[in-house]
């Protein structure tokens, strides 16, 4: 951890301090997606389609086809969109310390084992080899893996939303506690 020297005394050096000034970007970012929203919506309804509707006949059918889709991927974009904008990120958890090592900025000696396991493995030729998928501690199936994402129920699949019941079975969703397989054997990689 890079230190700071003032009068003698070491202190840590804080560089998420000067990161403060971010939030003004991301407001401005927030600003500028708005505009190509409205952009968007400005060529697309204002101008070529919404017009159309007072048309009549054929012109009117074809601009209602177009309109009613564009309408609701654009509730959902906005809904998404501001759901992630609007969610607190979260903290590190009041309990959590780093480990000794990381604070001595020591390197975790089971990851210089895992590069040394690659190396010898890059080495090895892979004409005959079947492919496989690796294994995965996270990997809990195809249908866990899309019900962690999206959720059990399936209303809630098209919302950027989870059920009550999604929300307090899957600790997951917390963002602390991540479910792997029992029969995962990270030693295998080693």
């Amino acid at each position: 951890m890079p230190t700071m020297h003032r009068s003698g005394a070491a202190m840590a050096w804080n560089v998420f301090k000067f990161c403060t000034a971010l939030r003004g970007l991301g407001s401005i970012m927030i600003l500028l997606v708005l505009g190509v929203v409205g952009v968007t919506y400005y060529a697309v309804v204002l101008t070529n389609y919404g017009p159309a509707l007072y048309d009549g006949g054929v012109d009117s059918f074809n601009a209602l086809l177009v309109l009613v889709p564009f309408h609701c991927l654009l509730i959902m974009l906005l809904w998404s969109y501001f759901s992630v904008v609007l969610t607190d990120p979260g903290s590190v958890p009041p309990t959590w310390r780093p480990s000794a090592d990381e604070e001595r900025g020591e390197a975790d000696p089971l990851n210089g084992q895992e590069f040394n396991s690659v190396q010898k493995d890059l080495a090895k030729p892979r004409a005959y080899e079947k492919k496989t998928t690796p294994k995965w501690r996270y990997d809990l199936g195809r249908r866990r893996n899309f019900e962690q994402v999206l959720g059990t129920d399936k209303w809630y699949w098209f919302i950027p939303a989870y059920s009550d019941e999604d929300l307090r079975r899957m600790p997951a969703l917390q963002g602390l506690e991540y479910p792997s397989r029992p029969d995962f054997d990270s030693e295998e990689f080693f």
